[in-house]
């Protein structure tokens, strides 16, 4: 059985493709990893620098909790959102995105609890105990904190990066509504076919995978230059209705070669 990248390798020796005609096909699919609703993620993102003044933030709305005891309900959990710190967002984000940077709750000050790291980077240990209050931190997405500067800064690892980094978004038409756009997280595949009119021949010369949000048209003409210096042979082809006529008493390896076997006997 011959192989494709065998079959390739063969009609390029013996000049079946002439490079007249190259038709381009940019197909989505989807990776394994699931999107978590960011297109700009990298690797830095695991380990974030937050600039801006978060924690102080978060200590005022606690303090201000705790000036207002009604509006505490012990063991409700509570969000503090963070916004996206990148430095390198495109021009066309135009709403900085959010993300809950960790969740805490208010809880009966006990006995055998462990100290609060949170109660203690906020400096307010001592106004929880005398409100017999415990500040319990339970889910949390920084890494870490350095407190070695005049401002603590704190290291986000962003909740919304997808296992596969290099995976992003990109839209198809719908199957079923021409109208809609569908979304495709992953990425695309650019297939270069070489159409030879004469004898009715279809092959793939050329296939680049990129993340899905890039455009088809920004491969069209590197794709083109990569086929034109692989220096294929150009072939002056019969007419076809001769073609056509001995074709039908070859056998299935002259077909593939358009209907000419003396054009498989290689030189050794």
């Amino acid at each position: 059985m011959i192989s494709s990248t065998s079959s390739l390798e063969i009609v390029k020796r013996v000049g079946l493709l002439s490079g007249k005609i190259l038709s381009y096909d940019g197909t989505l699919f989807p990776t394994f990893a699931n999107y978590k609703g960011c297109n700009y993620a990298c690797e830095e993102c695991r380990s974030i620098p937050h600039k801006d003044d978060f924690l102080k933030s978060l200590g005022y709305r606690v303090i201000d909790l705790l000036n207002h005891p009604s509006k505490i309900s012990l063991g409700q959990g509570r969000r503090s959102f963070a916004i996206c710190p990148k430095d390198d967002l495109p021009p066309c984000v135009k709403k900085r995105p959010t993300f809950a940077a960790l969740s805490f709750c208010f809880l009966p000050q006990g006995e055998d609890q462990k100290r609060s790291e949170l109660a203690y980077i906020l400096l307010l240990e001592k106004r929880l105990s005398q409100q017999g209050l415990y500040l319990k931190l339970f889910n949390s997405h920084i890494s870490k904190i350095d407190l070695t500067k005049d401002e603590p800064i704190i290291y986000v690892n962003c909740p919304r990066i997808p296992a596969d980094l290099e995976a992003k978004t990109g839209y198809r038409r719908s199957n079923h509504n021409p109208n809609k756009k569908v979304k495709v997280f992953g990425y695309q595949a650019m297939i270069t076919t070489n159409v030879e009119l004469e004898i009715g021949l279809e092959l793939p010369v050329g296939c680049i995978t990129s993340p899905a949000d890039k455009l088809d048209g920004s491969y069209l003409i590197p794709e083109r230059e990569k086929f034109i210096k692989a220096s294929y042979n150009v072939v002056k082809w019969p007419p076809i209705e001769k073609v056509e006529k001995e074709r039908q008493s070859l056998s299935s390896l002259a077909v593939f070669c358009g209907g000419y076997p003396h054009l498989f006997m290689l030189p050794a």
